[in-house]
């Protein structure tokens, strides 16, 4: 039974961390092509390659603050409050 449990909650887990690099790889590739300048405010952060702790820091500002709100776009704001739903139950 505790076999069993642990392993359906591994593999809720590990899919809440895949659709977690969806949404962010979702959201970074829309920024960057609607909305360059904020992209750049934020460290022009991708998923690995420029992942930094500054830029890591600059994105949960945006993330966590209201800088999402901050852009005119509906499908990136409700995106970013996805993100951070998701990224409150990780």
């Amino acid at each position: 039974m505790l076999e069993t449990t642990a392993t359906i909650l591994f593999v809720i887990v590990i899919s809440m961390v895949a659709l977690w690099f969806c949404a962010l790889n979702w959201l970074f590739k829309r920024m960057q092509r609607d909305h360059d300048q904020a992209y750049k405010l934020i460290g022009s952060p991708t998923l690995f390659w420029n992942n930094s702790l500054r830029n890591n820091w600059l994105f949960a500002k945006f993330l966590f603050g209201h800088g999402s709100r901050s852009i005119d776009d509906a499908s990136i704001v409700s995106m970013s409050s996805a993100c951070k739903s998701l990224a409150r139950l990780l």
